[in-house]
């Protein structure tokens, strides 16, 4: 009872201090109260106690401001950010008067913080990107998209929309499908599976992918799964690159807890005139692991794992 105590203490506060600083916070006051985030950082505390100078022009603020939560990105080297301190960062920094700073922890809350972390934030992120008015303005038919384009990712991924407000966002012409599919919309899912499995270009089936991993359903992890077989890819003059990679990224924004899509997938690179046995060995034992995942969680195997790659070099020999 406490800790449930404790915890709606601290969302309380949080949201209180997002709605009052709304219009004064300043990227100055949001590192200085989270500077335990920077501690381990030599050159972002640099750059913090260049900040607290107060000699540095509006020009030089602005930069150094903005490379300061650049580091504090860069910092976070896994593919997602986790950790309730960090989290609370990002959105505290949705309300600082830098609007750079906005758009990165606006892109950053989109994509690199999961789903189960973004959810205890959904209460916030409400008030704070001013969904009270994005709501009335979209139901009246009013071009919302000049202001809340950016924003629309994330508004797809709150938890707390009511189905009122859902249906309102599958009614306009102004939200993207994935958007749409994202909350619930089967037919807009429906329809961005079709354009995936059926799309031949490597660029278009690349961001379908992508759209298909922020949505994460069932539909979409099953459709990207068995397009892992689909012979899509790009050709240049160094080599050839498979559509294979990037449905393995989608699977892995849809599913970042599984470390078997979380691999990178430099090591897989192949020389095709002069292939390495041992990266033809990792190819296999991978694909293998797929096909065994894939069966368990949905019933088919992904590829045949003896004819998988993923990049081919044509002109950029590989050391033995």
């Amino acid at each position: 009872m406490k800790k449930i105590f404790f915890y709606v203490l601290i969302c309380c506060s949080l949201c209180c201090c997002l709605s009052s600083q709304a219009e004064k916070n300043t990227p100055l006051q949001l590192f200085t109260q989270n500077i335990e985030l920077l501690e381990e950082n030599t050159n972002s505390l640099m750059l913090l106690k260049e900040l607290q100078s107060n000699n540095l022009s509006e020009i030089e603020k602005r930069y150094k401001e903005e490379q300061l939560f650049r580091n504090f990105i860069a910092s976070n080297r896994t593919s997602y950010i986790m950790g309730r301190d960090k989290i609370r960062f990002l959105v505290m920094a949705l309300t600082c008067d830098n609007v750079e700073i906005n758009k990165l922890a606006l892109k950053t809350l989109s994509e690199r913080v999961r789903q189960i972390d973004l959810n205890d934030y959904s209460q916030e992120l409400y008030q704070v990107l001013e969904l009270n008015t994005f709501f009335a303005e979209l139901s009246k038919g009013h071009n919302i998209r000049p202001i809340y384009a950016d924003r629309l990712p994330l508004i797809g991924r709150l938890s707390n929309l009511t189905e009122e407000e859902k249906k309102t966002i599958f009614s306009s012409n102004m939200i993207d499908a994935y958007i749409k599919a994202k909350l619930g919309d089967q037919e807009s899912e429906k329809m961005l599976i079709e354009k995936f499995v059926h799309e031949d270009d490597y660029n278009h089936k690349r961001t379908l992918a992508y759209q298909l991993g922020y949505i994460g359903s069932d539909n979409a992890i099953r459709a990207l799964l068995k397009q892992l077989d689909s012979t899509v890819k790009l050709s240049w003059q160094y080599g050839e690159i498979s559509i294979r990679g990037e449905i393995i990224k989608a699977l892995h924004k849809a599913l970042p807890d599984e470390k078997i899509f979380s691999v990178n997938l430099e090591q897989f690179a192949e020389n095709k005139f002069s292939p390495l046995q041992e990266k033809k060995l990792l190819l296999v034992e991978y694909g293998n692991k797929v096909n065994l995942w894939s069966k368990q969680h949905y019933g088919f195997s992904a590829w045949d794992s003896e004819k998988i790659w993923f990049s081919l070099n044509y002109n950029i020999p590989i050391l033995k």
